[in-house]
């Protein structure tokens, strides 16, 4: 009886799924201050022409905007998740998602991307699943240089 009790209990335990859970700290969020040419209505515009080109999720969407003040906010899905399966069954990793806090004024533009919540990474064997600390911010930078590129390059008129 112990015996199969004692084995019982080995099953479900290499069944599991270790996990690491993932949070960023204030002083982790991706933050620039980008100089560009431009008035803040300008910055404003292009800014928002970026947002708008950026969230191609229909779940990422602009939650605030005020052009007088100069402040765009909105709601990012920075990773989808994805399905994985182990020997317990199929499951599908966190979605991720990060607050994009754009502050214009003349000349300027701060951008500040801040991931949401806790979400685990699964390490079963010898696979990983699910979404690193390390590909997030590689994921916030590369935004943020987006970002950049716009606000710099030279608008053209039509």
């Amino acid at each position: 009886m112990q015996r199969t009790l004692c084995m019982c209990f080995i099953l479900v335990i290499s069944c599991a799924t270790p996990y690491s859970t993932i949070t960023f700290t204030e002083s982790e969020y991706a933050t620039r201050v980008i100089e560009a040419l431009g008035t803040k209505d300008e910055l404003y515009v292009k800014a928002n022409e970026w947002l708008v080109a950026a969230f191609t999720s229909a779940k990422s969407v602009i939650q605030f905007q005020d052009k007088e003040a100069g402040v765009i906010i909105g709601k990012y899905l920075l990773y989808p998740g994805e399905p994985y399966s182990t020997m317990s069954g199929n499951y599908r990793t966190d979605e991720v998602y990060a607050i994009v806090d754009i502050r214009v004024k003349d000349g300027k533009v701060k951008a500040e991307i801040k991931p949401q919540g806790t979400w685990k990474q699964y390490e079963p064997g010898y696979s990983s699943y699910g979404y690193s600390k390390a590909e997030a911010k590689v994921d916030m930078n590369t935004m943020l240089s987006s970002l950049e590129k716009s606000l710099t390059k030279p608008r053209s008129e039509f």
